[in-house]
Order: C-alpha cells, then sequence, then structure tokens
C-alpha cells in the first residue's frame, strides 16, 4: 500500500498544475543538430525518436521508476500480481453479484407490470 500511496500523492500535487497549465515543447536545436551530423555520428549517438521502440521504452522506463522513484524492488513483482489477481477476483465476484441482484429486481418489477 505504500506504493499507491506515494502514486497518489505525487499524482495529487501535480495533477492541477498540469491540468491549468497549456505546455508545449520545442526541439528546434535537436532537429538541427541532428541534421548536421554526418551519417557515422548519427548511427553511433542514435536519438532519431520516430524510429525510437517506445513500447520497449516505457517497459524500462516504467521498471526504472518503479525502482529508483518508489523504491520498491523488482523482487515484489510476484507479491503484486498475486495481490492484483486476488483484487481482480473480488471485484468480478461482487460485480456478479450486482448484477444478478439489479437483474432479479429488474425482473420483478417488469413481471408486475407486464
Amino acid at each position: 500500500m505504500k506504493v499507491y500511496t506515494k502514486v497518489y500523492n505525487v499524482n495529487k500535487s501535480l495533477m492541477p498544475y498540469c491540468v491549468e497549465k497549456n505546455i508545449s515543447f520545442t526541439s528546434n536545436n535537436v532537429d538541427e543538430m541532428w541534421d548536421s551530423l554526418d551519417p557515422v555520428d548519427k548511427r553511433l549517438f542514435f536519438f532519431d525518436l520516430a524510429a525510437m521502440d517506445w513500447q520497449e521504452f516505457w517497459l524500462f522506463a516504467l521498471k526504472g521508476m518503479r525502482v529508483y522513484l518508489l523504491n520498491d524492488p523488482m523482487e515484489t513483482v510476484p507479491q503484486g500480481i498475486k495481490h492484483t489477481r486476488k483484487l481482480w477476483i473480488r471485484k468480478m465476484v461482487f460485480d456478479s453479484i450486482i448484477w444478478i441482484a439489479f437483474s432479479y429486481l429488474a425482473y420483478i418489477f417488469f413481471r408486475k407490470i407486464f
């Protein structure tokens, strides 16, 4: 639960700033530098964002955030997966009970009308 609390607190403190501000980023200097590099340097210092594998990037970035920002070691991943699975099962059971109860009430209501 400490991880959830940390994420919640960070989100709570940053959300008003992100919602109220209109942020735009430009990369003119980076584009000019990339255009000025010769092909050997472009291969050596590869940072073409259009050709980047973003799925792999976010996989490593999220692991790094987990370990270094949240101080949550990767050894706790199996425990977290088990916990998430238990929560999902509880949610499915609860949703099923609510759905069955609602269906039964609708059946009783419409049976009296028709």
